[in-house]
Order: C-alpha cells, then structure tokens, then sequence
C-alpha cells in the first residue's frame, strides 16, 4: 500500500501529457491498451459473457425440498443452494449409523475366541502329560477354528456396515445441490415441494470474477495481438463505450472455413458511470473516443496499480489515433 501510494503521489505531480498523443519514448514503460488493426478486415462482433456460467439440475427424479437461495445472492463454492427431497435416504442413513455404531457382535467374537484359545492350551498341555484323550484334544481344535471364523465374519460385518454407511452418505450428498464455483445466482427456476426431473433447469450461477468475450479474428489480425496485451473493445449496450481487455488465451488452431482464429479477452473496467452486461455485442474498437473532466476524474478513480515482477507499479494507457493515459487523468484530477 506504501508502494502505491507513492507512486500514486509522484503521478499526481507530473505534468499531463496532452490527450490525443501516444506516450513519449522516455516515458516508464506501462500496461498499454493498444487498438486492434483489422484494416479492411471485418470482424464479426462475440457475445460477452461470464469467465464461468452453469446451468444445475436435479439427477432423478424428485420433489424440491428446500430452496435456500435467492435471485441475486453471492455464493461460495461447495456452498448448498438447494436441497432434493430426502426424508427417505436419511431414514436409510441412520439405519447404516446404527449397524456401523455396533461393537457388541465383534466383542462377543473375541471373548468366544480367547476361551477357545485358552481351553485349547490347557487339553493340550493335557493331551501331553497324557492327561487327555486326543478327541478332547481334536474336539477343542475344532471348537477354537469355529470361534476364529465366527470373530473373522463379525469383522466383516463391521466393514460391509461401514460400507453401507459411506454408501449411504453418498445417497444424501446426491440430494444436495452444491455451488461449484464462487458467484452469483442470477435465476431460479423451481419452488420448494414442485417436481425436479433431470436436464430441467433449476438454479443458474455465473461467476462474478469478470466478463470475457470470444472474437474470432482473421489470421494475419490474430497473429499481431499476444497472451498478457491489453486492447481496446467497444460494446454498444446499454450504452456506447470502449473497454480495456486482456488477452487470456489464443486458440492454436485456424477455423477451415472462416480462416479465423478464436481469442479470449478478459473484459477490463470502463467509465464509472458505465455497465457492461453480459450477453452485449462486442468487437475491436476503431478508436478512442474523446474523454470529457469528468469522464477522466471516473476513470482515474476506476485506475488499478499493479506490481509487476520487478516490483514497480504500472499505469494503463490506451495508444491510437486518440490516445488516453491513467497517469493523463490523474494529472488532471490533481491540477483541478
């Protein structure tokens, strides 16, 4: 926090670079938001959307039994959203606890088998001081091997009991709708005590770590743009803005037919007093549009610091026909 205070307060005293012009050459290396050239390219606009969306459904067949979310709510992953009915599975639960809680039919194995055991040393010790005669000898053998293998199957009851209750703790986790990632529920589609079936929609989530969109641009296009590169995108809903977005992923391979290649932009923060939805169009922007005071003062305000691994904060900066840095809008926020 010192870190970025200090830079924060070393930019605020630089004289602003004039908007419309990219940075000087001897200005710190920084972020920078680049345009991306199509030329006479066209680029059919991607649909932005969540970094992670999922649909939960029921497995079987069932009645809904508890809802314990609402529209709009944060959830965290493993977190239970709803809960199928489970009245019967939960009888059967206890029944497995109760037969994997009993020791009584193992302990009474053992106690058998040591007086086995012992009335067995002592005919022997008998049969050899000719004490015994050997069918009491051969008699109590017997009796000690029965009593072995009835300790034996009480240990296996014992496991086939464990078993029976993980298997049945397995049952109830089948009822429990669990978030599986970090987000938010957007839309409910059931009530508690109505019929579930299987592939039925029943609770949505979209992640809330971002926004990213699929372009799919021409080859010689894809091939100028790299992993980690910031880019300027313009989405037209609910109103006209151009956002900051970094690349996360270039698929290797070109599509046959269109000859494009599929890339992956993480959608950055516009202007404060701007909201970008999921499910707007979205394609390269042809330039930077002019910024008014205020707009620089909300984007200024929205500017992150980061540390890059030489442990020096960097600012972001669009480059273009009309060019805006983050350093540009401070200066400004400090002179007014």
């Amino acid at each position: 926090m010192l870190l970025q205070a200090s830079i924060l307060m070393s930019i605020l005293v630089q004289p602003a670079p004039s908007i419309g012009t990219s940075a000087e050459p001897n200005e710190p290396a920084g972020q920078v938001v680049r345009l991306i050239e199509v030329g006479d390219h066209e680029v059919l606009p991607g649909v932005i959307r969540p970094k992670h969306e999922v649909t939960l459904s029921s497995s079987f067949d069932t009645l809904l039994g508890e809802l314990r979310v609402e529209e709009g709510q944060h959830v965290s992953e493993g977190q239970i959203l709803a809960v199928l009915d489970d009245r019967v599975v939960r009888a059967a639960l206890k029944v497995a606890e109760t037969q994997a809680e009993r020791a009584a039919q193992i302990d009474h194995a053992e106690a058998v088998y040591e007086q086995a055991k012992d009335t067995l040393a002592r005919i022997r010790a008998a049969y050899e001081q000719n004490a015994a005669a050997e069918a009491e000898l051969v008699a109590a053998e017997l009796d000690c091997e029965i009593a072995e293998a009835d300790l034996r199957s009480a240990k296996e009851s014992k496991r086939e009991a464990l078993a029976s209750l993980e298997l049945a703790q397995s049952r109830l986790e089948e009822h429990m709708v669990r978030a599986p990632f970090d987000g938010v529920v957007v839309r409910t589609h059931a009530e508690p005590r109505e019929m579930v079936t299987p592939g039925s929609p029943l609770i949505e989530i979209i992640s809330d770590d971002g926004l990213c969109v699929d372009l799919y641009l021409p080859v010689s296009v894809a091939d100028s743009v790299c992993v980690g590169d910031y880019y300027a995108l313009k989405v037209e809903d609910p109103k006209p803005v151009v956002v900051a977005a970094r690349v996360r992923y270039i698929e290797p391979r070109v599509d046959a037919v269109s000859r494009t290649i599929r890339v992956v932009f993480d959608v950055g923060p516009a202007e404060e007093s701007s909201r970008v939805y999921s499910g707007v169009l979205s394609y390269p922007a042809a330039r930077v549009p002019e910024l008014d005071h205020q707009q620089l003062r909300a984007m200024a305000a929205r500017a992150q610091f980061n540390e890059d691994e030489g442990g020096q904060a960097s600012n972001h900066m669009l480059q273009g026909p009309t060019a805006f840095s983050w350093s540009a809008a401070l200066g400004i926020e400090g002179m007014r």
